[in-house]
């Protein structure tokens, strides 16, 4: 039988100076055109090029391919082991690896379809019309509100006048409030639209949670003066935790699962279309 000789890993340091070496070489024509060898197995330059990107510095593309190689090596090494090992007429090996490639091609051939064939634009009418039929299945996990922030320094002039308009908020205000703002630089938030888990606001407001569940259902607005900071907050909306979740909360989930339905239906359809053309075609015959 034939005897090879043990693979030791410090051949990985002569790897790397050939690396170093297959950098520089300019012969494309030689025969001898790979970087690695373990046993019967090479790694080309072709291969190795492949795995280096063509905007990569020099000094970038030697280190990459160093620790490319030196990670090729190695796994040939255990892949050598575990061939000698697990016998080409051992069936049950022999059916996994049938097994795995099959499902490998028809996940590539289902991947290739979906990316070809698969329409991924959701309109605002179909996921609201997605989300009031299943509304129920979403629930929230926390608190949220829909709120506005205002964080002004005792320093800043004319804070009496900005509070009271911050509250009372008519379009005129919130002009006000946004010149304000603007001329003393300060932190401002204010989305109509935007749904803030209530532990996240809290971060950004001093206001510890008891007081603040136990005093939002009386009251909107809230005032904390902590580290020369004064901390304005009003809450417009208000919803508690194992409540129906908000629409806007809940866009991309949505967008999500109906592009997800939409897939399975097309791989579904495919299925069913082949299995059809081959029944049709006499290419399927089961013997009772």
């Amino acid at each position: 039988s034939l005897i090879r000789k043990p693979f030791h890993l410090r051949s990985l340091l002569l790897v790397g100076i050939f690396v170093l070496l297959f950098a520089s070489c300019q012969d494309n024509g030689s025969e001898e055109d790979y970087v690695a060898r373990v046993y019967d197995r090479y790694l080309t330059r072709d291969e190795l090029a492949e795995f280096i990107p063509p905007t990569a510095s020099k000094d970038d593309s030697l280190k990459r391919a160093k620790v490319y190689v030196n990670s090729w090596v190695k796994e040939q090494v255990v892949l050598e082991k575990a061939e000698f090992n697990l016998a080409e007429d051992d069936s049950r090996f022999q059916s996994k690896v049938d097994a795995y490639l099959n499902d490998l091609m028809i996940f590539e051939y289902e991947q290739q379809l979906v990316r070809q064939t698969l329409d991924t634009a959701v309109t605002d009418e179909q996921m609201k019309v997605f989300y009031e039929e299943n509304s129920k299945n979403f629930i929230l996990k926390d608190h949220v509100v829909k709120a506005r922030i205002l964080m002004i320094p005792e320093e800043v002039e004319d804070e009496d006048r900005a509070i009271r308009k911050f509250r009372n908020y008519s379009e005129e205000d919130s002009l006000d409030i946004q010149k304000f703002v603007e001329d003393n630089e300060l932190f401002f938030q204010d989305d109509p639209n935007e749904w803030i888990y209530v532990k996240d606001l809290l971060e950004q407001v001093p206001i510890n949670f008891d007081y603040f569940e136990r005093y939002v259902k009386e009251k909107n607005f809230f005032d904390k003066e902590q580290g020369g900071i004064r901390y304005l907050l009003y809450v417009n909306e208000y919803v508690v935790r194992d409540s129906e979740s908000p629409f806007e909360l809940e866009r991309e989930r949505i967008k999500s699962i109906i592009i997800n339905t939409r897939k399975q239906a097309l791989l579904e359809e495919m299925r069913s279309r082949l299995f059809q053309d081959a029944l049709d075609s006499d290419e399927i015959e089961i013997k009772s």
